[in-house]
């Protein structure tokens, strides 16, 4: 089990009705919603800039005390989403209640539709998983950046929510 400790960046925002378990690190400007729960018990968490981890969403390392488990930029975790990828890229969206399973790599631009499961495998750039039977499409493009959306909710987000501070500056 990791030694529980919390970095997070000054401009996050981490609202205080989160779960938080381990050694985790949240990057620059991203924001973790209420219910949300990032559970790096099994082994350390490691967010990047501009992620948004929504309404009981679960970010949780499955993959061992010695595995850390990295998140890129730019990625947006929907109400209910599961994640225990082993790593996740850049720019990707994981859809309402989608289920990434601990051996499983994401790579960058990829969208995980709502209610769709990757349980094992690494997905290529670009990857769409959509529908019931979990359909696969190369994109043309990446989606959109989380960067206007996470400015917004910085601002209002304190006003509805109190949030957790980081005391290092």
């Amino acid at each position: 089990m990791s030694t529980p400790t919390l970095n997070i960046a000054p401009d996050a925002i981490v609202v205080a009705d989160a779960t938080l378990r381990g050694k985790i690190t949240i990057g620059p400007s991203t924001i973790v919603h209420p219910k949300a729960v990032i559970d790096a018990k099994e082994g350390e968490i490691i967010l990047g800039s501009h992620n948004i981890v929504e309404e009981t969403a679960v970010i949780e390392n499955l993959n061992g005390t010695d595995y850390v488990m990295r998140i890129g930029d730019d990625n947006l975790f929907e109400v209910g989403s599961i994640c225990h990828a082993k790593s996740v890229g850049n720019s990707n969206v994981f859809g309402i209640k989608s289920i990434v399973g601990s051996e499983t790599e994401i790579t960058e631009g990829c969208k995980i539709g709502p209610a769709c499961k990757v349980l094992n495998e690494k997905l290529e750039p670009l990857t769409a998983v959509y529908f019931e039977r979990n359909l696969r499409r190369t994109t043309t493009e990446t989606p959109a950046s989380q960067r206007s959306q996470c400015d917004f909710l910085r601002k209002l987000m304190p006003k509805y929510n109190m949030a957790l501070q980081n005391t290092k500056k």
